[in-house]
């Protein structure tokens, strides 16, 4: 519970955790496109649910470099400005998606909204952690994340299945 996900991701073993990232980063391409065609808001809905494709890619990119982190050199580079960007953008894509979850219910417009204010009160913390608690710190931080999606892909299947 030490070590990061992407200290993890420089063992003989990392293909399972590539893999992992790379379906997490599925998870998050099929919320957008089945957001997508709810059409439940407006500009805010959209940028939104863009946000969530860029977070895709931005999460396949943290898994094909995270065998840098912590490391010198471009490939570092780029793991550092993608774990930025997955701040940055899963702070804003559940906030703006969490307006035009109102119209499906109240508990799913704060849902969304209390994920986004729950991530970005607890996410900035981790680069403050001790060394001995990050790998702990940080799967609590993931989990903020597998909750949001495990949410609205419920919320998709129940959606699909009434139609």
């Amino acid at each position: 519970m030490t070590q990061t996900i992407s200290a993890l991701a420089i063992t003989e073993k990392a293909w399972i955790q590539d893999t992992g990232l790379d379906l997490f980063a599925a998870s998050f391409f099929a919320c957008a496109a089945g957001l997508l065609i709810m059409r439940l808001g407006d500009l805010k809905w959209k940028i939104g649910a863009a946000m969530l494709l860029l977070l895709a890619v931005d999460i396949l990119l943290i898994a094909e470099h995270n065998q840098y982190a912590g490391r010198e050199g471009v490939g570092a580079a780029i793991h550092i400005y993608c774990v930025y960007a997955l701040g940055i953008l899963f702070t804003l894509a559940p906030g703006l998606i969490a307006f035009g979850l109102r119209q499906v219910g109240k508990s799913w417009y704060r849902f969304s909204l209390g994920c986004a204010i729950a991530w970005v009160m607890f996410a900035p913390l981790f680069f403050f952690t001790p060394n001995a608690w990050n790998g702990a710190y940080e799967r609590f931080v993931a989990a903020i994340m597998i909750t949001w999606v495990a949410g609205v892909s419920w919320l998709l299947l129940q959606t699909g299945r009434k139609s």
